[in-house]
């Protein structure tokens, strides 16, 4: 079961974060430092681009130590996960999310970072968009996301939202597509792949 989430974690990494640096990550250099696993020259499976994510992590992932297998299990900041550095693979970078990429903040904490250069488009409440049942809107909705995600060097956006609401106290409910059980909104699955930002952004799916 670990073997398998670690593999998972290794998938994401590689897929997330490789296209935003170099596209063959550098080879090694000098002696490799003592008692660490080999992390494999310029041929190894996991530098190959034409190989899947998924057969990339798995040639990555004996190659870690345990400290670098238990760093992926965890953030390093608010909105940061550690990377791989012996491996030439950087940190993770997220954000918030289903109503568009959120304004800088703070490595640790919730406080503005002050930039003013971090804008991004308003996106309307998820949970309309969802009540309009439309994919293609849904679709057109992810690529906004995504292009303005990508633009702002982020790997993965903490979106869509998907929850059974009942109730509109809750702060988080406008931005998820509540559902009924028996008729869930197929809009999620059509924005998934548009938001994704590790791409190059995506033609706009709206001509004005």
């Amino acid at each position: 079961m670990r073997h398998s989430v670690l593999t998972a974690l290794l998938t994401l990494a590689v897929a997330a974060t490789l296209p935003l640096f170099a596209q063959t990550p550098p080879a090694p250099t000098g002696a490799p430092a003592a008692n660490l696993p080999d992390i494999g020259g310029p041929t190894a499976l996991w530098r190959d681009a034409s190989k899947t994510p998924d057969q990339r992590a798995r040639d990555l992932l004996p190659r870690l130590t345990l400290e670098e297998k238990i760093a992926l299990m965890h953030a390093d900041g608010t909105f940061t996960s550690p990377g791989l550095p012996r491996f030439g693979i950087g940190k993770m970078w997220m954000s918030d999310g289903p109503q568009g990429v959120r304004e800088e903040i703070q490595p640790v904490g919730w406080n503005s970072a002050g930039w003013t250069n971090d804008f991004s488009t308003g996106m309307p409440a998820d949970v309309g968009l969802a009540a309009s049942f439309d994919t293609a809107l849904g679709k057109a909705f992810g690529n906004v996301i995504g292009e303005e995600a990508f633009m702002r060097k982020k790997n993965i956006m903490l979106c869509p939202g998907l929850n059974i609401m009942r109730t509109p106290s809750t702060a988080v409910t406008p931005n998820t597509s509540a559902k009924t059980p028996s008729s869930p909104p197929a809009w999620p699955w059509a924005l998934s792949p548009a938001c994704n930002p590790t791409a190059s952004p995506p033609a706009p799916s709206i001509t004005p």
